[in-house]
């Protein structure tokens, strides 16, 4: 029987691998990915559907009793970064759970939080990285686990189950690298520094097979999170180091590209080869292997898992009085009963002056949750006036860009600052086919536009719009005079573009 079974899943397949630890190398037994069902999957039918891949699949393997370790993808979860004062690895629990209330809209008391906290000096400020798992996903996971007769020992984030095989077989190295772990119709990039992760997103890849579009697509992810991570976390060293997870074969095109267009040491980092296994029983991309065989690996050591929502750490509890208690009572008896009624009247005065404070500290309360609800209200505006996005100017630039009306129409949009600078745009629309919402996200994508549009969907409609899709457009900080001239940061074929749709004089509908 193995000793550890590490799964995951993702919208397309599940994955499972099964391994014995033999001292301080790993034995891989079997390690495979099953297609799901190719019917429509939604949040209700997912856990059946997937319990029933992985039941299948494990079911000559007897796994009942094996340890089973859970990967979750980075976008199942919400990741905060946050500097907190001065304070002991007890104390951060608490302070973490009050400061994530307070950032994030989605997180309950049911939601499950678990951290990492950077050392530092004493007195010093701590950096935490903080991730919230909401207790709907939980529930999803259990119910998948049990559905499938699996008993789930640990729930790791992905991204830092495939950096702690990195560090686990190259070591920590002082030089930041960037992972790239190509999973289902995902990509995982993650920068390691010095064994710690600095800075890690996930995107979706439309095109999951491996063609030269494909290859340009990982490309430019890859370029545009060289970009973007140098701000995420002040200090990190440039990136010199590209890991492409799987084998030299199954990314050769891939490589070859990231060698040609990048100035930095590009390799191949095979999971199974990291282990002393063989990427031959999977049968295919090996690469997608790389955060359940780190899992394991940590796991086998004995090593401390980065983040564990099952285990998240929490307020130590607080030491027990009761042995003192109880004697302070059996003297208070004694007293009572020697003394007889006058000690009896003094404990009721007592008690009468404890139910007044009560009384006194409910009406505190009281007004101390109103000021917090109207100091939340004030924290809000704050937060959007003091925000670094010109929301007028935005929707100026985006009507410029926007195709006709007679192609595209907007139904819903929202504007909302992001938390570290910038903004996030949502839209809503219908448009005539799927080539004018292509053509929507290529107009509107620059330097200080990341757009994404996770849900595009065809249907049957009265009127001329067939085409329902989901936008999310990231948007970052731009000068005065980059908003003065708004199509200067365009190439000049998009330029013209916008100048002969403003001659038809036709812009998007706006609906409520």
């Amino acid at each position: 029987m193995a000793d550890f079974l590490a799964i995951d899943w993702g919208r397309h397949e599940a994955r499972y691998v099964l391994a014995s630890a033999h001292g301080a190398s790993l034995k891989v037994q079997a390690a495979g990915a099953v297609a799901l069902a190719d019917t429509e999957i939604d949040e209700e039918t997912q856990p059946a559907v997937v319990a029933r891949a992985l039941g299948d699949a494990l079911a000559p393997y007897k796994v009942g009793k094996t340890r089973t370790l859970v990967g979750i993808d980075r976008a199942s979860i919400e990741l905060h970064h946050l500097s907190l004062p001065p304070a002991t690895d007890d104390e951060l629990p608490l302070l973490v759970a009050n400061q994530v209330a307070r950032e994030s809209s989605a997180a309950t008391e049911e939601s499950v939080i678990d951290f990492i906290a950077e050392r530092a000096e004493p007195g010093a400020p701590r950096d935490v990285t903080a991730a919230v798992l909401s207790a709907a996903q939980l529930a999803s996971i259990r119910k998948v686990c049990s559905l499938a007769g699996l008993n789930a020992h640990r729930l790791l984030l992905r991204p830092y189950a495939t950096a702690a095989l990195y560090a686990e077989t190259k070591g920590a190295t002082k030089q930041a690298c960037l992972l790239v772990n190509v999973v289902d119709d995902e990509v995982d990039l993650t920068i390691v520094e010095d064994g710690k992760i600095t800075f890690s997103r996930t995107v979706r890849v439309p095109e999951a097979a491996a063609t030269e579009r494909s290859y340009e697509r990982l490309f430019a992810e890859i370029s545009r999170t060289l970009l973007v991570a140098p701000q995420n976390k002040p200090g990190s060293g440039p990136v010199r180091s590209v890991l492409i997870c799987g084998s030299a074969k199954e990314h050769g095109p891939l490589l070859e590209l990231v060698r040609n267009k990048l100035d930095a040491n590009v390799e191949s980092f095979d999971p199974f080869a990291a282990v002393g296994g063989s990427p031959e029983t999977v049968g295919g991309s090996s690469g997608r292997f790389t955060s359940l065989l780190g899992m394991i690996a940590v796991e086998a050591r004995g090593g401390t898992q980065t983040i564990d929502f099952l285990h998240p750490r929490k307020q130590a509890p607080p030491r027990s009085y009761r042995k003192p208690l109880m004697a302070g009572a059996a003297v208070v008896a004694a007293l009572v009963m020697a003394f007889g009624y006058s000690v009896w009247n003094e404990f009721a005065t007592a008690d009468a002056q404890i139910s007044g404070l009560k009384e006194e500290l409910d009406g505190l309360k009281q007004r101390l949750d109103r000021a917090g609800k109207k100091q939340a209200i004030v924290d809000s505006i704050s937060d959007w006036q003091g925000g670094d996005v010109v929301w007028l100017d935005e929707l100026r630039d985006l009507s410029s860009r926007f195709p006709p009306s007679r192609d595209l129409t907007v139904l819903r949009m929202s504007m909302s600052p992001a938390r570290a600078g910038g903004g996030v745009i949502t839209l809503q629309g219908s448009a005539r086919g799927w080539t004018v919402v292509k053509r929507l996200e290529q107009d509107l994508r620059d330097e200080f536009h990341e757009v994404r549009i996770p849900h595009e969907q065809g249907r049957q409609q009265s009127d001329d719009y067939a085409w329902h899709f989901d936008t999310s457009i990231a948007v970052a900080k731009r000068t005065k005079e980059q908003y003065a001239n708004p199509l200067a940061v365009q190439p000049e074929a998009k330029q013209g573009e916008r100048d002969a749709t403003k001659d038809e004089n036709t812009t998007p509908q706006l609906r409520k």
